[in-house]
């Protein structure tokens, strides 16, 4: 077959075909489905939950503000590193222990060295740590040592009052 007759061919086909039968009433019915239609009770519940989830999203925003106080700071922030959250919850455990210690009148003076080779230690560990935020060696030690810190202040407040 060359060109000719195939063009003959679709020649002789009709230009347009006629269904056989009216569709419009099936589109529609596919179109607007009752099931599926959103009533007007149904729009209000909708709205009703966005309201809520709005009201309960500022409630929590509201209510885990951080204070202008750090001393009552809550030290729960996603967007910290783990390094910073663990340096962030021992500064306020320090903090309020040696408000304690300042208020009670104690003496430190005698653990005044080993106090300051532990702060120098913890900020190597913090500068590591800026290089490495993930090693969980290093998170590992800074808790450890910031841990020795606490127990030694503890120790001197009961040993000392």
């Amino acid at each position: 077959m060359n060109d000719k007759q195939l063009d003959a061919l679709l020649a002789q086909l009709p230009t347009e075909q006629q269904p056989q039968r009216d569709l419009w009433p099936d589109i529609e019915d596919q179109l607007v489905d009752p099931e599926t239609e959103v009533t007007p009770a149904e729009k209000r519940r909708w709205l009703a939950v966005a309201a809520l989830a709005l009201l309960t999203f500022s409630s929590w925003n509201f209510m885990f503000k951080p204070s202008d106080d750090p001393d009552i700071e809550i030290v729960i922030n996603i967007e910290r590193t783990a390094a910073e959250q663990i340096v962030a919850n021992f500064s306020l455990q320090k903090n309020a222990l040696l408000k304690t210690i300042a208020a009670v009148g104690l003496d430190i003076s005698p653990w005044q060295t080993e106090l300051i080779l532990m702060d120098s230690a913890e900020q190597d560990l913090q500068k590591a740590l800026t290089l490495q935020p993930d090693n969980q060696k290093l998170l590992s030690m800074l808790r450890d040592l910031n841990n020795k810190q606490i127990q030694l202040l503890n120790t001197l407040i009961r040993f000392t009052a």
